[in-house]
């Protein structure tokens, strides 16, 4: 024997052990008297114990001179010696057991015997001539004695150095490597000992230790038992891919020198011979598999490989044959270079498509092209090969769909038609109309926000049944019927919990023939504390949106066409539980698999009658009666194949492959095959994951939804492979040491549903494809390829915008996405083409569907668009008929029995295939040309693809006459659809069949909206042919007929308006294309109408004026309608139209109107100064014990316009009474106080979004929009809400400070400063709009009339707008960050918190909703700080510039007009100024050098403020800018020493200079200076306050002595002294509310134990006890 390095090793501890050993090389043997070892060898060492001893001492021998030693080795010679015969005589005669006994070294007294419970008299033996070999080598070389304890025996081939101490280990996290770079390493199905020993062994080989090589690799090949090593454990290589251990040890064995491999063989070949025959005997494939694993390089492993090879060649599974021969060629066995294994290896090679192979095997064997066979028999090489299989076979057609993607290897087309949405029956998801109501909001909410609903529910398809959940349970329906043929109905079900059911399952009875089992249940008969309801715009994070949406595991069963399967838990609708430490398991807790949640059942049921058939899994109570697999939570439903089930489950903290019988639910086998670190509920990555295995030539692919995908071998149940999709996992700050946190998801609010929807994957198994497996990871943004094999990575693609993989088809990948569908080669992942969606398409809306060459994809616009798979092109489209109230979200589609199956939210939905009604409608032509039932059918189906005028003419073949009663109805509003599309196709036609269809109409027109209709089309006609004056005419008799009417404008994002509006813009913008001599005429026409129509009807005065507003003829009769209102009292209408002449184009009439204005309000009494009260200046501060509670009177912020009366009077909003309270400044006495209506059903809210329109107040009271006049003391009109937002959020105002120029554009930005409005988006003269849950509402300011609606707006979308232009979305950017470095708290911001699909930007014309473009918009509402009329006032980033280390940024406040593109005036900011905004029209900047500027937004003019010494700047963290009606205020605030609290009022911390500046200076200092110490500045009710407070609770420590210090100061406004100072310990938590009495002059603050009140004017004491 040849060796090396013998040293013992020791895998568990990972150190070798020291013995002496002069040189590296051992040249000689020992060969021990014994039997023959099998195999052909006689006189070999089969223990490598005692081979490892022997060569150790024939070393010492050789090398020792001393005479001593040479005796010592002897004795240990013959010992070792001794033991081998002792092992292998008894291995063949009975007689050696009392040999071995007596040999059997005797305990001394008082010592522990080493003979383990159990142990055979040879195992005993051999262990004691070991153990007195090791402790007389100890003895001679020193160190330290082996402890004698009692422990399992010594087993075979296995040195107790390897085995180590046993110790009782912790309870490892995972797998527990310590070598893990991260937690989804920890979840590898992996043993850290073999991993361990592993890597030692390959730093062995690379320093020519092979004698340790080959020590490792046989214990791993053939571990003892006393190891407890895993089978199937995994190993990450080199090159970084995970292979099996086994796998790793044979590729190393293979590498050691010939001597050693022939070690390996002598050691191990009589129990692979052995093990070879039993496994023959059986036939069993897994013991076949275990021979060629473990005893790879010995004869009877080589001819078990080959077997292997052979055995999966006979049952077609050709990729695991060569998985086989392909061991056999790399390992250069002798079987390879015979001429049949050849001609075998290269027919395989050949046909799984690996050519290269091919042409190695018949290399030498071919000759012009000929083979010459076992025999002496020629054949063609062609011939004998024949055609190769690629490695991309093509996929089935599948008349059936029992399992999701159609087959086990989730691979398949249908075997159908061309579809078409007519619809032949429905079946509800929901029989609740309340349920089915919330689901229409949600699904309303989630495309009003941008998401692409992929329904999680899937049908299934098994001969003429139909099958799929509803929230009740499974229904299983006849196809050609759509009558239900049996469901399970039970008590707790998804639509009962949602109206509030709760309880413990009952299992009863039998409804419609068949037998109901009840497959819910509840844990702990609890439901959760979940809220159902009106969406109310959380679309993202409602628990319907993860049922229906994301959880697949629930939503999809599956079938082997004798029964259906499906996976039934309990909580399907509670909210994910809190995240907790430990890595999200509790310590403290009970058993996981007791637990609700942590467990669920898997069911089957027979598929003709739905009797329950088996259940497994449920509860784990440790008892008899527990179920198989209880305590297992089932990932996905089961993959049936050949009788048995695949299903992914977990328990006890691993994720395990079952193999269950399908006809009885008994387990047959299981494999881990990987860990998990915390229940999948408490794991937001794992929350909404499925794992459906796939299986395919022999292979099952499972997924494991903790970042693993691992293919298993069926027959032999080895562990292929196992591919790492996850990338590299940050370990979690809140784990503790050595624990790593949850896999990363991907941002905050991550683990809500609608997140998974906007980031992940829809829920798909892996497919495949031939010898390819596609697999998206839910939680990873990447796609794999993989060799289905090897689980080598091919190619990868990323995630991007794409939803879903819908399949393989023909050699390509086809991937569906937000806005295109996309085809790569599965070769190497190149695109083959990319089909782009239109916006006016919709975005897919469910799982598409391929028959032949085509590929069918629901649209969310109510359409299925079939794309040819060969180049992407659209080969046809079907449409919803245009009279359908079906939801848009068409669902997941299957086909069938020549029906489309849809199952989308709202149920499942039967539609017609083209071919099979095709079919039909000729069979009925055959009989009768004339036939109206197939002429109707003909002119149905063109309609379906908006063939408009092929539809006339099958129409125009039906003799009415003839036709049946019951067609009669479809006929006539086929023929109204047929005419009124073909005319719209023909409008700028000139012949006169287009007039004629016309007048067709009219006559069918037998409702005033269908003559409505027929009118329009009229004068769409007019204008297409460019008759204008027709046109002209046209539209003034439409606004004349229907002006009060509403129509639908536009086809993507429709607006419904009032007609008359819509006239008026029509003409507005047709107007300036007319030519100027009809110009002319038509405009003393109108000049004339105008004159006429002053001395008729209101109505028809108001109509002229809506319709031609737009033209000077109209500012008369306007003038008029304003005089008119304010002679009768309607103050309200005669102000806005007032203003609305004010700001017209024409600047006379602007004086006009200006001066009828001023005159107006100075008879009303609202002109003059303002009128305030004159507050005394003595302060006297009063306290008073006893509790306070909060303060339910809440200041107006109203935008004053400049008025006086909004000075001279104080609105306050009682929300305790719910009434708005007006006070007159200069009293207090109440001038008006009204009761605000509200919504039946409305919630409650302290603050009242207002705004003022001139004298007019607009408030959002609790779901009701209205407008009250405070000077006439009147509500002038009200509009309620939908009740998606009964309730007001109520947001605290932002503190008011300067910003860095950099940030302004974020901090200041219109939307961000507009989140206090609520529902109230635009209020001006003109309009205003009002966002309800998915609608934005215009309203007439005057009335309260709607003038246009805009349906799927989301309730988050910022909306914002002048008096001439509306805009939607855009608003700050998200990414942008303040300068230092801390993000800025966006996400708090109702219009980010809601999740919505960003979506660019769009402008609407305020009087219409009319679209507008506008060039760069959404750059410039990034930074928008002001809107009027048709300008953006924004501030423009131009890029930042950094040279030697210096950097700066371009920026400028500037205006634009977005309708001439001009910029109107601009002002650039220095570097280092920081800004802040006064009211809605002012920017304050503040300059590094101290200079305080105003800049006014309306005309970009600067205006000197003042001057800030720059010593007041110095060292601030924040300065503040605030204003009243006097002053101008900034306050510093600098960091501060001690424990300082606020006061929970919105206020601001100053800590530094207060400065007070006149509103009216010029520059200059300031009007007065007073330096704060620590104290928070009141800012609530600032504006009528007399005195400025400042308050702060510091807590301070004596000694032992631990207190709140409060300070309290009371300024002077105009001055800035000191009116009233306080500072007393106080034990008050903080004040919650401030209230200011203008009667009786006072403020008072209040706590929950005490009450201030600040006296003014020697007022008396408060009438309040001590």
């Amino acid at each position: 024997m040849v060796g090396t390095d013998t040293r013992p090793i020791d895998p568990i501890v990972g150190r070798i052990t020291p013995v002496v050993t002069p040189d590296k090389t051992l040249r000689g043997s020992i060969r021990p008297v014994g039997p023959s070892c099998g195999g052909g060898y006689t006189g070999c060492i089969t223990d490598p114990m005692s081979f490892f001893w022997s060569g150790t001492v024939v070393h010492m021998f050789r090398r020792s001179s001393s005479n001593r030693l040479r005796g010592l080795a002897s004795l240990l010679v013959a010992a070792v010696a001794f033991g081998s015969v002792i092992d292998h005589g008894t291995a063949q005669q009975k007689t050696a057991k009392p040999t071995a006994k007596k040999l059997a070294p005797k305990p001394k007294a008082g010592t522990k015997t080493s003979k383990t419970k159990n142990e055979t008299p040879q195992e005993a033996a051999k262990r004691a001539a070991a153990e007195a070999v090791e402790r007389m080598l100890r003895q001679v070389f020193g160190g330290r004695p082996a402890a004698v304890k009692p422990g399992p025996p010594v087993p075979n081939g296995f040195p107790r150095a390897i085995l180590g101490k046993p110790k009782k280990p912790k309870k490892p996290v995972g797998n527990g490597d310590p070598t893990a770079r991260d937690r989804v390493d920890l979840l590898a199905p992996q043993d850290p000992r073999q991993a361990k020993l592993l890597r030692q062994a390959h730093g062995w080989m690379k320093s020519g230790q092979h004698a340790r090589v080959l020590e490792a690799v046989s214990v791993l090949l053939n571990p003892p038992a006393g190891a407890k090593f895993e089978a199937d454990s995994l190993f990450r290589g080199q090159q970084g891919r995970w292979i099996t251990v086994r796998d790793e040890a044979n590729r190393l064995l293979g590498q050691l020198p010939e001597s050693f491999r022939e070690t390996f063989r002598t050691r191990f070949g009589a129990e692979a011979t052995r093990r070879l025959a039993e496994a023959e005997t059986s036939g069993g494939e897994s013991e076949m598999v275990e021979v060629a694993d473990r005893f790879f390089h010995t004869k009877a492993g080589r001819q078990a490989a080959n077997r292997l090879a052979s055995r999966h060649i006979d049952r077609g599974r050709l990729g695991l044959a060569a998985f086989w021969l392909d061991r056999l060629l790399e390992a250069s066995d002798p079987v390879a270079s015979a001429t049949p294994w050849r001609l075998k290896a290269a027919w395989v090679f050949h046909r799984v498509g690996q050519p290269e192979r091919v042409k190695t095997m018949l290399a030498g064997l071919s000759d012009a092209g000929r083979l010459t066979l076992p025999g002496g028999r020629e054949v063609g090489r062609a011939q004998w090969l024949g055609p190769a299989r690629p490695a991309i076979v093509p996929e089935p057609v599948l008349r059936d769909w029992p399992v999701f993607f159609g087959s086990p290897g989730r691979r398949g087309r249908a075997d159908g038609g061309s579809p078409l949405l007519l619809s032949r029956w429905h079946r509800r998801m929901t029989h609740r109309h309340a349920v089915a109501a919330v689901v229409r909001e949600l699904v309303e909410d989630l495309g009003d926000l941008g998401q692409s609903m992929i329904p999680a529910f899937v049908p299934l398809v098994v001969g003429n049944k139909a099958i799929f959940r509803t929230l009740r349970g499974i229904e299983v329906i006849d196809i050609d019927t759509g009558q239900v043929l049996w469901e399970t109905r039970p008590d707790v079900a998804v639509e009962s919990l949602m109206v509030g059911r709760r309880g413990i399952v009952s299992r009863n009875g039998v409804r419609a023939g068949g037998f109901v089992p009840q497959v819910a249940r509840v844990g702990g008969g609890r439901v959760g504390n979940v809220r159902f309801g009106p969406v109310n715009g959380a679309a993202m994070n409602h628990p319907l949106t993860g049922l229906l949406f994301q959880h697949s595991l629930h939503g999809i069963p599956s079938s082997d066409g004798q029964q259906v399967f499906l996976v039934q838990e309990g909580m399907l609708l509670r909210n994910p539980p809190p995240s907790m430490r430990f890595g999200g398991f509790n310590p403290f807790g009970g058993s996981g698999a007791r637990q609700p949640g942590q467990w669920n059942t898997l069911a089957a049921f027979d598929l003709v009658s739905g009797r329950p058939s088996w259940e497994v899994g449920g509860a784990k109570m440790d008892e008899p009666f527990d179920l198989p697999l209880s305590g297992t939570r089932f990932l996905g439903a089961p993959a049936p194949q050949d009788g048995k089930l695949y299903v992914v489950g977990e328990q006890d903290n691993e994720v395990r492959l079952h193999v269950l019988e399908a006809a009885t639910g008994q387990p047959v086998w299981s494999r881990r095959i990987a860990y998990v670190d915390g229940p999948a509920l408490r794991d937001p990555n794992r929350r909404w994951a499925s794992s459906h295995v796939a299986v395919s030539d022999g292979v099952a692919v499972c997924p494991t939804t903790v970042g693993w995908l691992v293919g298993v071998e069926c027959s032999s149940r080895r562990i292929l492979w196992a591919h790492r999709y996850a990338g590299p996992q940050p370990e979690s700050r809140s784990a503790g040491p050595g624990m790593p946190g949850m896999m990363r998801v991907g941002g905050a609010g991550a683990n809500t549903p609608g997140a998974r929807m906007a980031s992940g994957w829809a829920a798909a198994p892996p497919v495949i494809c031939g010898d390819r497996v596609v697999f998206t990871p839910h939680a990873e943004p990447v796609l794999n390829c993989l060799d289905l094999f090897t689980g080598r990575l091919l190619w990868k693609k990323k995630k991007g915008s794409f939803l879903y993989v819908a399949g393989g088809f023909a050699g390509r990948l086809l991937l569906v996405g937000s806005d295109s569908v996309a085809a790569f080669d599965m070769a190497d992942g190149k695109a083959a083409w990319t089909h782009k969606l239109q916006p006016s398409e919709g975005r897919p809306c469910g799982r598409g569907v391929a028959t032949d060459d085509h590929f069918h994809l629901p649209l969310s616009s109510g359409q299925i668009c079939t794309l040819a798979l060969s180049d992407g092109n659209v080969a046809s489209r079907t449409y919803l008929p245009e009279s359908s109230d079906e939801g848009a979200v068409l669902g997941n589609l299957v086909m069938s029995q020549g029906l489309v199956l849809a199952l989308g939210p709202e149920g499942l939905t039967a539609y017609e295939q083209r071919e099979a009604l095709v079919v039909r409608i000729e069979a009925a032509l055959e009989k009768d040309s004339a036939d109206g039932w197939a002429l109707l059918k003909q002119s149905e189906l063109a309609l379906l693809g908006r063939g408009y005028v092929s539809a006339m003419r099958f129409l125009e073949a039906i003799d009415r006459k003839k036709l049946k009663p019951e067609l009669v109805a479809r006929y006539r509003d086929a023929l109204r659809t047929a005419l009124a599309g073909a005319v719209r196709v023909e409008l700028a036609v000139e012949e006169d069949r287009v007039d004629k269809r016309i007048e067709q109409l009219a006559g069918l027109a037998d409702s005033i909206d269908r003559q409505r209709m027929v009118q329009r089309l009229r004068v769409e006609r007019a204008v297409a042919r460019r008759e204008w004056e027709s046109a002209v005419a046209g539209f003034r008799e439409l606004a004349h007929r229907f002006g009060t009417h509403r129509i639908t404008q536009g086809v993507q994002d429709p607006v419904r308006v009032r007609l008359d509006r819509w006239v008026g813009g029509q003409l507005a913008d047709l107007w300036p294309k007319l030519p100027e001599d009809l110009r002319a005429r038509l405009d003393k026409q109108l000049a004339a109408d105008a004159s006429a129509v002053i001395g008729k009807e209101r109505l028809q005065q108001r109509t002229f004026a809506e319709v031609f507003a737009f033209h000077p003829a109209s500012r008369s009769v306007r003038f008029h309608l304003a005089t008119v209102a304010a002679r009768n009292g309607r103050v309200g209408e005669a102000e806005v139209t007032w203003l609305r002449l004010a700001e017209d184009a024409d600047p006379a009439v602007g004086t006009r109107a200006r001066k009828a204005l001023v005159d107006f309000r100075s008879k009303r009494g609202l002109g003059g100064p303002a009128r305030r009260a004159d507050w005394p200046k003595e302060v006297e501060i009063v306290r008073a014990a006893g509790s306070s509670r909060s303060v339910r009177r809440q200041d107006l912020e109203l935008n004053r316009q400049r008025l006086p009366w909004f000075d001279s009077h104080r609105t306050v909003y009682d929300s305790s009474r719910q009434r708005l309270i007006v006070e007159r400044a200069e009293d207090g006495g109440v001038s008006w106080s009204v009761p605000l209506p509200q919504s039946g059903r409305s919630g409650t809210s302290m603050y009242l979004p207002a705004r003022a329109v001139g004298h007019q107040v607009v408030v959002f009271h609790r779901g009701v929009v209205q407008a009250l006049s405070p000077t006439t003391r009147e509500l002038l009109w009200s509009h309620s809400l939908d009740a998606g937002l009964a309730r007001s959020t109520s947001i605290r105002p932002r503190p008011p400070v300067l910003v860095p120029a950099e940030t302004a554009a974020t901090q200041l930005n219109l939307v961000v400063r507009n989140a206090r409005r609520g529902p109230l988006r635009v209020v001006n003269r003109e309009i205003i709009c009002v966002s309800g849950r998915r609608r934005l509402t215009s309203l007439e300011p005057r009335t309260g009339e709607v003038l246009w609606q805009r349906d799927r707006v989301a309730s988050g979308i910022p909306v914002m707008g002048s008096d001439k232009i509306v805009y939607l979305g855009g608003g700050p950017a998200r990414s942008q960050k303040p300068t230092t470095g801390k993000p800025i708290a966006l996400g708090t911001l109702p219009f980010l918190k809601a999740g919505y699909t960003s979506r660019p930007p769009v402008a609407l014309r305020a009087r219409d909703g009319h679209p507008l473009e506008v060039a760069g918009l959404a750059r410039k509402l990034e930074g928008v700080l002001r809107l009027e009329g048709t300008t953006i006032t924004w501030i423009r980033n131009g890029g930042s510039f950094n040279v030697f280390g210096l950097k700066w940024s371009h920026l400028s406040v500037q205006q634009d007009d977005v309708v001439s593109g001009k910029t109107l005036w601009q002002h650039k900011l220095v570097a280092g100024t920081r800004l802040g905004m006064i009211g809605e029209d002012q920017l304050v900047l503040l300059a590094g050098t101290g200079r305080l500027d105003r800049l006014d937004l309306k005309t970009g003019k600067l205006a000197a403020v003042g001057q800030i010494a720059t010593g007041d700047l110095k060292g601030a963290t924040s300065i503040y800018a605030f204003h009243d009606s006097e002053n101008l205020y900034v306050a510093v605030n600098r960091p501060i020493k001690g424990s300082y609290y606020s006061v929970n009022l919105h206020s601001i911390r100053v800590n530094g200079p207060l400065l007070a500046f006149s509103r009216a200076a010029a520059g200059g200092p300031p009007r007065w200076r007073k330096q704060v110490d620590g104290l928070n500045l009141v800012l609530d009710k600032l504006e009528h306050a007399p005195l400025l407070l400042l308050a702060s609770r510091q807590y301070l420590r004596e000694g032992n002595l631990r207190y709140y210090l409060l300070k309290l100061q009371a300024l002077d406004k105009r001055t800035g002294q000191v009116r009233a100072s306080l500072e007393t310990p106080s034990n008050y938590w903080s004040f919650n509310g401030l209230t200011l009495n203008l009667a009786e002059k006072y403020l008072e603050l209040g706590s929950y134990n005490q009450r201030i009140r600040l006296n003014v004017g020697g007022q008396q004491r408060a009438s309040v006890k001590p």
